[in-house]
């Protein structure tokens, strides 16, 4: 662990911001599970993104169990639970890439298929929709130097910076690591604390408890080095 004074500057500051998004429909949409599979072969990743990052986001706080769009489509619409289970492996915030989250639906969606006789629809009305999001990433006027002012940006920072942060931010690392992460190790020097945080589990908590558990672990490392 470091020795560094708890107010000693880093050379590149921790600026948070808040991720918001605009959600816009394709035009296009599924009503059976072979539809499916032939629009993710070809739509943007924009879409892949709306159904998984962008489900979970809005309906983390709703206690909907499937953890994309997908899963809930093929349980709700199809009534086929099978391939409702198998999609619903697909944990959005596991995943380092939108290509990978893609290849590995329609993987399963292939299998599925071949392993089915029949071919279920949904009903009129039941279709699933694909949508595409915008994403923005929007400056919250927060700004840490240190390791103290991190953890007093971070108690006044929205779910929406902390998805960002410590959850989406990971598709943009080749390493799957979160900014939190990246910042705290290769800048503020706080390996042990990187990781830990890193060690979070997205999928078993709310933001608003990711939050409090960074808060909770950063306060310790500050009366650590005090």
């Amino acid at each position: 662990m470091t020795n560094k004074n708890i107010f000693q500057k880093v050379k590149k500051p921790f600026v948070f911001y808040a991720r918001l998004s605009l959600t816009l429909a394709t035009g296009k949409s599924a009503s059976t599970a072979r539809n499916l599979l032939e629009a993710l072969k070809t739509c943007p990743d924009s879409v892949i993104y709306a159904h998984t990052h962008r489900f979970l986001q809005v309906h983390q706080f709703t206690g909907l169990s499937p953890a994309n769009d997908f899963s809930l489509w093929a349980s709700h619409a199809l009534g086929d639970e099978e391939l409702a289970e198998k999609l619903g492996v697909i944990e959005p915030l596991s995943y380092a890439s939108l290509a990978q989250i893609r290849k590995d639906l329609i993987s399963i969606l292939s299998r599925h298929l071949e392993s089915q006789t029949d071919n279920r629809s949904s009903h009129p009305g039941q279709e699933l929709h694909l949508l595409s999001s915008v994403r923005f990433s929007i400056p919250t006027g927060q700004k840490a130097w240190d390791l103290e002012e991190f953890w007093k940006a971070l108690q006044k920072s929205s779910p929406a910076t902390i998805y960002l942060h410590a959850c989406e931010s990971r598709l943009r690392s080749a390493q799957g690591v979160s900014d939190f992460s990246k910042w705290l190790r290769d800048e503020a020097g706080e390996e042990d604390l990187a990781q830990k945080i890193g060690d979070l589990d997205p999928h078993a908590q709310t933001f608003s408890e990711i939050k409090e558990n960074i808060l909770n672990m950063t306060a310790h490392r500050l009366e650590e080095r005090k």
